[in-house]
């Protein structure tokens, strides 16, 4: 007779032996370690500063009447114009003054960009001051954060899918 009760009790049912159940401790340490990770990964995303940087390269044109006078020619893109009013460069990253010289009103196209020409007047060392030489200018734009890269990348890739269509 109590054989046949201990056979109509559902285990999943009863509560008590619900409560009696052990926890499986490897399904615990596995969802512990993935909540810290997705706190340590949220918190990289929102919280972590870097700065955005833009590297181009430039000629150096030297004028002739002139030899302590040399200039700078750029190509640069779109983001460039809203920083073109700096007062120095960072070339082979150390950083020298210089002043703009000319913004050019035309630009030409490169893989659907904008690109215009821009130069400047530098004191550059002896070693680089010398024609068409080619330097790697290097510019910081400003701090931003993984998420708000993330955000601009996906509002980028909308607004170019809905004009394409």
């Amino acid at each position: 007779m109590i054989h046949q009760n201990l056979n109509k009790i559902d285990i999943y049912k009863h509560s008590s032996i619900i409560y009696m159940r052990k926890p499986n401790n490897k399904i615990i340490s596995w969802i512990t370690i993935l909540l810290i990770g997705s706190i340590l990964f949220g918190v990289l995303i929102f919280f972590y500063k870097y700065n955005i940087q833009n590297i181009y390269y430039a000629r150096v044109e030297k004028n002739d009447e002139e030899d302590d006078k040399s200039y700078i020619v750029l190509n640069v893109d779109e983001e460039f114009i809203e920083m073109k009013n700096r007062n120095y460069l960072e070339i082979n990253n150390i950083e020298y003054k210089c002043h703009l010289l000319s913004f050019s009103n035309n630009y030409f196209l490169y893989n659907d960009k904008k690109y215009w020409e821009v130069r400047y007047e530098c004191e550059l060392p002896e070693k680089l001051n010398f024609n068409s030489n080619i330097l790697k200018v290097k510019l910081n734009y400003r701090k931003t954060t993984l998420f708000k890269e993330l955000k601009n990348k996906v509002r980028k890739g909308l607004k170019n899918a809905r004009t394409k269509n």
